[in-house]
């Protein structure tokens, strides 16, 4: 797994200010898109070294499991395909309100 720049500071900047509950979470991610916008090189610095060490680590893996992680991220990467096909082919109903679902769906029974 990667972690680009923005992910790096975004962790830094929660793990500063720990916020308590949703508001302040949301406070805490807008201070810290706003003050994204006037970084340095700083976290591209350390998304790079950071990628550069789980790639040592995995090649300092044996092949067999080397294998077996490529194995299980493949297999990962499929159910995220087969979610996404099937979220795609679900039936979309129109958010009204709750009476205009109950009659569509009634209607589809009845019919």
């Amino acid at each position: 797994m990667t972690m680009g720049p923005c992910a790096i500071f975004v962790k830094e900047h929660f793990a500063k200010n720990s916020p308590k509950d949703l508001s302040e979470g949301k406070n805490t991610m807008r201070e810290a898109a706003a003050a994204w916008k006037s970084l340095d090189e700083k976290y591209e610095e350390l998304s790079r070294r950071y990628r550069e060490k789980k790639i040592n680590e995995f090649e300092a893996l044996s092949d067999e499991e080397k294998k077996e992680m490529i194995t299980a991220s493949l297999q990962e990467r499929e159910e995220r395909a087969r979610r996404r096909i099937r979220k795609a082919r679900r039936e979309v109903l129109p958010f009204y309100n709750k009476f205009f679902i109950y009659c569509f769906l009634r209607r589809a029974r009845v019919a």
